[in-house]
């Protein structure tokens, strides 16, 4: 009987239920690997794929697991990649029965007729260990001579977490990024392991989730996740969370140095195939409800924020490039998401601007005070 896993605390023998925030988090992996793979390709040659809880491969209802989905993406399009010299994955699970799960799946994929812990055919390596990703997944990374070669570390850590020197590790490295989903709450009640905790954050500033308010831990945490990643050295980190219509919520972390990068990284999420009960939210919006994952987004939270922004800029107003760069990096929408809104803003009389200008980067937007009556449409 496979096991329903939900959140930690429980057993981690899969394989398991597959939640719907997962099936979301797994369609936008598949959509930016389809990016991810032939730009490294294409400009260095060579890629590593490292996945530090890589589970056992499978769903109870036969889905794939996030290293196979990452392989079978470079397998179904390596007759493309002409400039393809090496492409390493490089697996760590903590229980041995998932290991051995996924060995499996992998011998599946790979056409060898046997669960596979270690392949190389001089193009595509693949190298699974079973132990602690904190201990495992370094010593694969150093091992495989990977150091100066782009990488994209998958963490999906839920209630755990890695060491913030791995982390700055990764995010020091030649084009490479991270992609970490963590639960907030888990930190929240389970604080009082400082040793841990400190390792993971890279400092103490975490343990004050113990002075806040029980509603405002989880975000207090969340925030201290971003900030990590920052400190690591990611110049731009996406947060947001991954909801279900039952209320479980995950929040997931994307680390890059390249503007490119959170671009097609947005394409992804904004172009994932929906999911049924899933979502996600702009941590930045209190007032936004989960946005269900389809390619016409609901743009009043971002009309919202850039209000905000206007309201709050020396004689409250920015440039449409301005708002365009604001939105690519430091919200879950894309840049391309703006004109929309700012056309909204001007016909509700909430910003003033040139008349038909508001496609021209230059054009400078200023924000009118909303009258009473607009308030609740703001939020």
């Amino acid at each position: 009987m496979p096991y329903h896993y939900e959140w930690p605390g429980v057993s981690m023998k899969g394989p398991w239920d597959l939640a719907p925030h997962t099936a979301a988090k797994h369609k936008i992996y598949g959509k930016y690997l389809d990016a991810w793979f032939p730009i490294l390709i294409q400009r260095y040659g060579e890629v590593t794929y490292a996945e530090g809880f890589s589970g056992c491969g499978i769903y109870s209802h036969g889905e794939e697991g996030s290293p196979i989905i990452a392989l079978s993406r470079l397998l179904r399009r390596r007759r493309e990649f002409s400039q393809l010299q090496r492409a390493r994955f490089l697996l760590v699970e903590k229980e041995r029965h998932n290991a051995h799960l996924l060995a499996g799946e992998l011998g599946k994929i790979l056409n060898v007729g046997a669960p596979v812990f270690d392949f190389d055919d001089g193009v595509v390596e693949v190298r699974l260990r079973c132990g602690e990703c904190q201990h495992e997944l370094p010593k694969l990374l150093n091992e495989s001579k990977v150091w100066g070669k782009p990488i994209l570390a998958i963490f999906d850590t839920f209630g755990g977490g890695v060491p913030a020197q791995l982390l700055a590790n990764i995010a020091t490295n030649k084009s490479s990024e991270v992609i970490y989903t963590v639960l907030p709450q888990h930190f929240a009640r389970f604080h009082s392991d400082h040793a841990r905790g400190d390792a993971i954050f890279g400092d103490t500033a975490w343990r004050d989730v113990a002075q806040h308010e029980p509603y405002k831990k989880r975000e207090h945490i969340a925030r201290e996740f971003e900030t990590t990643m920052r400190t690591a050295g990611f110049n731009h980190v996406l947060r947001f969370n991954l909801g279900t219509s039952r209320g479980d919520q995950l929040n997931l972390l994307y680390g890059t140095c390249s503007a490119k990068g959170v671009e097609k990284f947005k394409d992804a999420l904004w172009n994932a195939d929906p999911v049924q009960g899933a979502g996600f939210q702009d941590p930045r919006d209190p007032w936004q409800q989960m946005l269900p994952m389809h390619h016409e987004p609901d743009l009043a939270p971002l009309e919202r924020l850039l209000h905000g922004l206007l309201l709050n800029s020396p004689n409250r107003s920015q440039t449409v490039e301005q708002l365009r760069e604001f939105t690519k990096l430091h919200t879950i929408y894309k840049a391309s998401h703006v004109t929309r809104c700012l056309t909204k803003l001007e016909k509700d009389k909430l910003i003033q601007t040139p008349t038909g200008a508001l496609r021209l980067g230059t054009t400078t937007i200023t924000a009118r005070p909303p009258k009473p009556e607009q308030l609740s449409m703001l939020g």
